[in-house]
């Protein structure tokens, strides 16, 4: 009977091919509207949670201050120059104040004000136990724009158009708005009109602090020119002000085209997972089975070093396939080069859907990370007991759900498995550990970094089941075989090792190597272990290479395809890569990696080590200033140089933090 079974399944027709992807028509926006989320020029809008690119936007300016503070009742009152085209129109205008030395701006609630004249006198109301001495005031305004229309002309509509997109009210003018805003989207053809959208937006609604998706099927015009028209304003009787702060974000046109060999994406980062407690990179419990399963069906590179021990710099470094010297992003309030393409806008510009899923915290949005994606979504509340990754993994799922058929890209990220190891109590199971041989329970006289690996792995254990979720909703759409799935890590984190904890400072193996495991059925071979070493800067044109997208930026990493599968020019294997950090004294360190020796070269010397023999990094022994390992460290310095030629200088200036990320990066660690 089983052989018969066999027979017929070996003798039965192949599965149809896949349904032809709906990709994005880049017609429809052409050059009118910004393609990526810069949120310098101000291009997107944050609602509820998410940053989209928008249609229109509210100019912004930091208006200067004119003369002194002075005492008001319940108040102080600064007063400040406004521009010509600021004049005669209500302004939205934010406040912030700070003391004389303070690195971060306080904030208190929009308030809504006409500029009459070429002076605006504005209030902050302070609690009487603010010390009123050497405050400084900031006054940003915003033009209010209560009406929003965008027209878009000729628009051929291809076989089996939709056209999709988003509307909100800005959520810093929403509690300005005295009256409902209604949504409206027509089309005329041959001079007929036809309302596509009609939809009203109460702001004191709950709905009213997140965006609102459609999605319109324009199966009526197919093969004809239409004109569209979005408008959004104010509804409402007489008597109601006209101060709304209505939004769009950037609508598309997806349209059935053949299928080609390009692949979907989801790339996964485990922030803080070092490679070394993944079971299939030798992990001795059982924190992983399925990554251990997800790599056997896949690839794994043994010896992947980040470029910084801290997440914002390694995750830019991940996204643009640049140094961090290059890219010049370090921490929250740093932002991006425009000249610099991120994988998120080279997809997009590809006709890829883009999502990312994050937790917010060092990929702050200021930071430039949202460049490229359709939809940014930050969780900025501080986490329940059991941490965010379930709730991250099942708006991923529910994304991939809507945009099953299109061809797409989600970046997902999670801080599941860094500080403070809290594992929901389901999966905090490992409860011993070993000395001398013995094996010993937890209990009151358990060393503090013996509690945090074991926290640190029921962390992992829950992240690994949340994983597993989201590759199973793959296959359970079809889209599993025709998917690039690539699942690493920022950084590591150091857990007792010479006496440290925690990542950041440090350069030792257990900040520096992380997973690298990659699956593409039918493009990548199963089981392959790639020895040796490579970067987070390879990540992103690896991704290209085997999606088939062609690289539209300059980038410092190198395509690992050719490791993969067997095609292509291979990378050296005396090739070195490099990782850099910044020191608690202000002293630059960087780290040059080739095989199994490390340099780790500081302005008083240069340490070499043999990982090979002296895997706990041991032994290390002093190099001259004439050595290898600092001519190495000059030629990654002259490299980033000509780099930073290229593109400019980016990173100096500061972005924004708002509150809720400034929260959560102190539930982190990462300030006080």
């Amino acid at each position: 009977m089983l052989a018969a079974v066999l027979a017929a399944a070996c003798t039965s027709p192949p599965p149809p091919p896949p349904p032809d992807p709906l990709v994005v028509e880049k017609p429809f926006t052409g050059e009118r509207v910004p393609q990526s989320l810069d949120v310098r020029d101000a291009t997107g809008r944050v609602v509820g949670e998410e940053a989209r690119p928008v249609l229109a936007y509210l100019p912004r300016l930091d208006l200067p201050p004119v003369g002194a503070p002075s005492p008001v009742e319940g108040a102080v009152r600064q007063t400040f120059a406004v521009p010509p085209k600021f004049r005669g129109v209500p302004l939205r205008v934010k406040r912030r104040y700070r003391h004389e030395g303070d690195l971060h701006w306080k904030r208190l609630p929009p308030t809504l004000m006409p500029a009459t004249g070429e002076q605006l006198a504005v209030d902050f109301p302070l609690d009487e136990s603010i010390d009123r001495a050497g405050l400084e005031f900031l006054a940003s305004v915003a033009l209010i724009k209560p009406e929003i229309k965008q027209s878009f002309r000729n628009l051929h509509v291809p076989r089996g158009a939709v056209l999709i997109g988003g509307y909100g009210l800005d959520p810093e003018s929403a509690a300005l708005t005295r009256g409902p805003v209604g949504f409206r989207i027509t089309a005329r053809v041959e001079g007929a009109e036809f309302v596509l959208l009609d939809a009203t937006v109460d702001p004191r609604a709950p709905d009213a602090e997140s965006w609102t998706d459609y999605r319109i099927d324009l199966g009526k015009f197919e093969d004809r020119d239409i004109d569209v028209e979005m408008h959004a304003a104010v509804r409402g009787g007489a008597g109601t002000q006209n101060v709304a702060a209505p939004v769009w974000s950037v609508p598309r046109i997806l349209a059935a085209k053949p299928a080609d060999d390009r692949l979907n994406v989801v790339l996964i980062s485990i922030d803080t997972l070092r490679a070394d407690f993944v079971g299939v990179y030798g992990h001795d419990r059982p924190t992983t089975p399925i990554l251990d399963q997800f790599a056997a069906t896949g690839a794994l590179f043994e010896r992947t070093v980040t470029t910084y021990p801290s997440t914002t710099a390694s995750h830019m470094s991940m996204l643009t396939g640049l140094y961090p010297a290059v890219h010049g992003v370090y921490a929250p309030g740093h932002r991006i080069s425009p000249k610099i393409l991120p994988l998120a806008e080279q997809l997009a510009k590809s006709g890829y859907q883009t999502a990312a899923i994050t937790e917010d915290g060092m990929l702050a949005a200021g930071v430039g990370f949202p460049r490229g994606f359709a939809d940014y979504r930050e969780y900025k509340e501080e986490p329940g007991p059991d941490g965010y990754a379930g709730d991250v993994v099942q708006t991923a799922i529910d994304w991939l759900t809507r945009h099953h058929g299109q061809r797409f890209f989600l970046f997902l990220h999670t801080y599941q498995v860094h500080g403070p190891y809290t594992p929901p109590r389901a999966y905090d199971v490992f409860k011993t550990y070993t000395v001398d041989g013995v094996e010993r329970s937890v209990g009151d006289d358990t060393p503090e970094d013996v509690r945090a690996r074991l926290g640190y792995e029921g962390d992992l254990l829950y992240t690994d089941a949340q994983i597993g979720r989201l590759l199973a909703t793959l296959d359970e759409l079809g889209e599993a075989e025709r998917t690039l799935v690539v699942v690493t890590a920022d950084h590591g984190e150091a857990l007792g090792e010479h006496g440290i904890m925690g990542h950041g400072w440090y350069v030792n193996e257990p900040v520096l190597h992380v997973p690298l495991m990659l699956r593409a059925p039918g493009r990548v071979r199963s089981g392959l272990r790639i020895a040796p070493p490579v970067s987070l800067v390879d990540v992103t044109p690896t991704i290209l290479d085997l999606a088939r997208v062609p690289p539209a930026g300059q980038m410092q990493g190198i395509s690992l395809a050719p490791l993969l599968t067997g095609e292509g020019q291979a990378p050296p294997p005396d090739r070195v890569v490099h990782a850099e950090k910044a020191s608690r004294v202000g002293k630059a360190v960087t780290v040059a990696r080739r095989g199994d020796v490390k340099w780790v070269v500081k302005s008083d010397g240069v340490m070499r080590y043999d990982l090979a023999s002296d895997p706990g990094e041991d032994r290390g022994i002093a190099e001259g200033a004439d050595g290898e390992g600092a001519r190495l460290v000059a030629a990654y310095d002259a490299a980033n140089a000509e780099f930073r030629a290229r593109f400019g200088e980016s990173g100096p200036d500061q972005a924004p933090v708002d509150d809720a990320t400034k929260a959560r990066l102190r539930a982190l660690g990462y300030i006080p």
